[in-house]
């Protein structure tokens, strides 16, 4: 069965495996189609076999997947504008970090440094997103706008991107456990049994056996 959505444990699971790219560069972005982004990465210093640079291409589908490929797909003919604000701030630019943001389905990616940062944040919840945001976490560019007024935060160009809403990963620690056993209390039965009742109900149960095991019939003979 094909899985379509990435839950919390495959997006960590993914994380570490594409922290291998960082020290590669940017060398362009495409968009595949209006949710499909392709990120090509080189590094200078490592060679492959016939002598080239080492080359990655990184595949970012809005709200679905993300991994590294080796099937290059075909290109669209003309950029669209979220390709070329891409291209404008993070191309030739170092990956400098991969990371979950907190134990939510969001990754981040780090292109360049101080700043002069700029982040690549892909959501894969709800519809899912990419977003662009400078250092300060100031969006710059993304595919969709959204707006939560119960909790308070907006997704739009020129507002601060809301890392704090992200769900902070806690460690458990001894201390921790040992609050959790000591305020956990027993169930306490709001309706006692009364030792009367109890009897009533074993008397009739007996005697209701009794009268099935040595009961004559009341059919004449």
């Amino acid at each position: 069965m094909v899985k379509v959505r990435m839950n919390t444990a495959y997006v960590a699971a993914e994380v570490k495996c594409l922290r291998s790219l960082i020290g590669m560069r940017c060398s362009n972005v495409n968009d595949l189609s209006p949710k499909t982004y392709a990120f090509k990465l080189m590094n200078s210093n490592g060679v492959t076999k016939s002598g080239e640079s080492e080359k990655v291409l990184l595949s970012m589908e809005s709200g679905l997947r993300l991994h590294t490929t080796a099937y290059v797909r075909d290109e669209r003919n003309t950029p669209s504008w979220f390709t070329l604000k891409l291209r404008k701030h993070i191309r030739t630019r170092r990956l400098e970090d991969v990371r979950q943001l907190g134990y939510d389905r969001i990754v981040l990616f780090q292109f360049g440094l101080a700043a002069n940062a700029h982040y690549v944040i892909l959501e894969f919840y709800a519809q899912g997103n990419i977003l662009m945001t400078d250092s300060d976490f100031t969006i710059l560019t993304l595919l969709h706008s959204h707006r939560d007024d119960d909790k308070g935060f907006v997704i739009m160009p020129r507002h601060q991107y809301p890392t704090e809403i992200c769900r902070a990963f806690e460690q458990t620690t001894a201390a921790k456990l040992q609050e959790a056993r000591t305020s956990f209390k027993e169930p306490e039965n709001s309706e006692p049994v009364d030792d009367d009742e109890n009897n009533l109900s074993d008397k009739a149960q007996k005697e209701k056996q009794g009268k099935h095991k040595g009961g004559k019939s009341s059919d004449p003979s």
